[in-house]
This record gives structure tokens, sequence and C-alpha cells, in this order.
């Protein structure tokens, strides 16, 4: 299944393909190609409770791995302007989740 634009919590993940698959033998992971912008999370066992924050735990490694991505092609200096900037806004949107104003 597909996870909606809506439901990515981080926007330097916009214009990713990022699906849920809870029927695999892979668990509790994810699966990242930086490459082609795209990952898979696999859903939690279902012989345990998942933690509250799975997702959001996955999210972050897969936002963290396209951070890496933009870091290692800026080696030009208009690339290294657009990492500050992508990595600017990957601690905002951070911050937004884990203190959301009310």
């Amino acid at each position: 299944m597909r996870v909606p634009a809506k439901d990515i919590p981080f926007r330097i993940l916009k214009g990713w393909r990022i699906s849920l698959v809870n029927n695999s033998p892979y668990k509790a992971q994810s699966c990242v190609n930086e490459v082609e912008r795209r990952a898979t999370i696999y859903g939690w066992p279902k012989d345990s409770s998942e933690p509250s924050d799975f997702m959001f735990h996955e999210f972050l490694h897969i936002a963290l791995s396209a951070l890496a991505k933009i870091y290692a092609d800026g080696r030009a200096v208009h690339r290294y302007e657009r990492y500050k900037k992508v990595q600017e806004e990957l601690i905002q949107d951070i911050c937004a989740v884990s203190h959301p104003q009310n």
C-alpha cells in the first residue's frame, strides 16, 4: 500500500514513493533506494505490540537517507546550499512533530 503524501511528515520526502508492506518475511524495518526516491516500510510483527513511534522512526530513517544523498551530491557550492536548506527544513519538521504548536 502506498503511503499518502499527506501522511509523510517530512518535506525532504516530497515526491518520494513510500510503501507500507505488512505481508512480508521482512518485519519492523525499512528499505531505501535514494537514487529512485523510493522506500518500503515493512510492518511490525503481528505477534507483538507495535511501538507508538514505529512509523515515525522509519520515516526518520528514510529522511536521513535522503539527506545523506543530497549531501553526497552536494560537492558544488550551489548544491551544498541546497543541502543546508533541506537540512534546516528537516530539523523544523522534526521539531514540529515532536513539539506541535497549538
